[in-house]
């Protein structure tokens, strides 16, 4: 890996643990304001705000650690974890959405 290629890879993951943010703040804030969840669906949108950029922050120090151990070309392939966490959450959220609401009161 050159260090070209370890600049553009962490400038990516720090772009996407903002990007990653972000969606989750908002993805969050629309999926509580329009559905009644339970105390643990809350603590589990709450933790993905921090868990999911982490991904990227940890995938980025990684990425770095491997390039001072002279790390193969393929180590690059780290860059798909955080990628896939998004993809895990959005589907989590979207079946989120889809649950009936519940009747309060």
């Amino acid at each position: 890996m050159s260090m070209t290629v370890l600049v553009v890879g962490v400038a990516a993951q720090a772009v996407l643990a903002f990007m990653q943010f972000m969606m989750v703040v908002f993805s969050a804030a629309g999926t509580l304001n329009t559905r009644d969840l339970s105390r643990g669906h809350t603590h589990i949108l709450n933790a993905c705000m921090w868990v999911l950029p982490g991904t990227s922050v940890a995938t980025a120090a990684l990425l770095i650690v491997g390039y001072r151990l002279r790390a193969p070309w393929l180590s690059n392939a780290w860059h798909l974890v955080p990628v896939g966490c998004l993809a895990l959450y959005l589907v989590y959220v979207v079946r989120l959405g889809k649950q009936p609401r519940s009747k309060v009161g």
